[in-house]
């Protein structure tokens, strides 16, 4: 993947919550601490050596503290807490959704009647 299309791909992660300015600045620090390589050129980018040993350091580091947070739950347990936690949020945004549909279908019909009452007047 090209700078252009990894900035343009990093940018359209809602998540991030990143603009194309914060995303290319921080692809660019990446590449002055000898993380990345290819920002300049019309090549790939990529994680140099150094890149994926601290990423490697990081994931096994998160991986040992996500062991330790979360080893007294039961995972069942805590896989339903999580599933009613998604499904309520779900739940809200097609509320929220329908409730939208119905405004639009009302003024939809509202219009489609005064045309009528026109069209049958004239």
């Amino acid at each position: 993947m090209t700078f252009p299309e990894l900035r343009a791909f990093l940018t359209s992660q809602r998540q991030l919550r990143r603009d194309e300015e914060q995303v290319d600045a921080m692809l660019r620090r990446l590449d002055d601490a000898g993380l990345l390589t290819g920002l300049d050129g019309a090549g790939p980018v990529s994680v140099t050596t150094r890149g994926a040993e601290l990423h490697a350091a990081v994931f096994a580091s998160v991986q040992r503290v996500g062991g330790q947070v979360f080893s007294g739950f039961d995972p069942a347990e805590l896989a339903a807490e999580l599933a009613a936690e998604l499904a309520a949020e779900l739940a809200a945004e097609l509320a929220a959704e329908l409730a939208a549909a119905k405004h639009v279908l009302a003024e939809v019909t509202q219009r489609a009647l005064r045309l009528r009452t026109e069209l049958t007047a004239a």
